[in-house]
């Protein structure tokens, strides 16, 4: 269905394939959410078609069925090298890397008149949502987010909790409501409970302002934010605040985020260390998610995203230009 859904997209289906599609998305939301993955990454390929060394940069169906230029090599003594052939757009590669790893689980609905669309788990249940504008969201047990689908308007509605990784776009804020307080940002990572009168935000990067009904507040990262209705909301240093998003689990999404950044959380969520042979590949940049533990995959993808190669022995990660 993946490969008909990118004829439509391109325009080259027929009436009757696009009939095919309508009826399919139609018949379950489940479907409706895989169109919308499928949509985002064939959207990227399309806005992000420069190529920046040699080879070609895959298309969306060499990235949904997992083909494309970079390939892995093993080497003596157990290591295994990541060689670009050609760099393609980072997004592109880590959505792609995202719809292969897998998705959890979760139940998924289209709001009347094609306003939004609503996802939400139930007790034990996990789900991840990518937005439109790249934005990416895990939805934790007995959680709800509503997504509003208007021109121009980044907004969510969320009762329950949630890891939110934001998509830059300072023309545009992204703003996380609640009943409790509302949440608005232009780019990071951060996590949020939003529950009755009760609001609590923690931010891994970038900064975040919290408004609530007696005060608002500015939260950069590592802080911790609690609001109650009735009293000012406060803000507080977290010595550890991976341990804080222990529910994540495996779970890891990334926003233009820093891969020195990238290689404490390897550290600290898989346990694996990684070292840079220079300096100034901590300061390149990774976008995606990755929703299993699935080491053996995460570490080349990040590799081939970031563009660089690596070597890999054991839990240890030898990063170079």
């Amino acid at each position: 269905m993946d490969e008909l859904i990118i004829r439509v997209l391109e325009g080259e289906a027929s009436p009757r394939q696009q009939s095919e599609l309508e009826r399919w998305r139609e018949s379950s939301g489940e479907n409706e959410e895989r169109f919308h993955e499928v949509a985002g990454v064939w959207r990227l390929t399309g806005e992000h078609r420069e190529i920046r060394a040699q080879g070609p940069a895959p298309s969306a169906r060499e990235l949904l069925s997992g083909g494309g230029p970079s390939e892995l090599r093993p080497s003596a003594g157990g290591l295994s090298p990541v060689r670009e052939a050609g760099r393609w757009p980072l997004r592109v590669a880590a959505l792609a890397a995202a719809l292969l790893l897998g998705l959890g689980m979760g139940h998924f609905s289209a709001r009347p008149g094609g306003m939004g669309v609503e996802f939400h788990t139930g007790a034990g249940e996990m789900t991840t949502a990518t937005l439109a504008d790249g934005t990416v969201v895990r939805l934790a047990p007995s959680s709800r987010l509503r997504i509003e689908q208007r021109q121009g308007v980044r907004e969510v509605w969320l009762e329950g909790r949630a890891f939110f990784s934001v998509a830059r776009d300072p023309s545009r804020p992204f703003i996380v409501r609640g009943s409790a307080g509302d949440a608005t940002v232009l780019g990071t990572r951060f996590d949020v409970e939003n529950r009755g009168d009760d609001l609590r935000l923690l931010v891994l990067e970038g900064r975040v302002a919290v408004s609530v009904p007696d005060g608002d507040v500015e939260v950069g990262a590592g802080e911790l934010a609690e609001a109650r209705r009735g009293s000012a909301p406060s803000v507080t240093a977290v010595s550890d605040p991976e341990a804080m998003v222990a529910w994540l689990g495996v779970f890891m999404a990334f926003e233009s985020t820093p891969l020195g950044q990238v290689a404490r959380e390897l550290e600290a969520r898989l346990g694996i260390q990684v070292e840079f042979t220079d300096p100034e590949l901590a300061t390149r940049t990774v976008s995606g998610w990755f929703g299993r533990d699935v080491r053996d995959e995460i570490v080349p993808i990040i590799c081939r995203i970031a563009g660089v190669q690596c070597e890999v022995e054991g839990s240890a990660v030898r990063m170079s230009p």
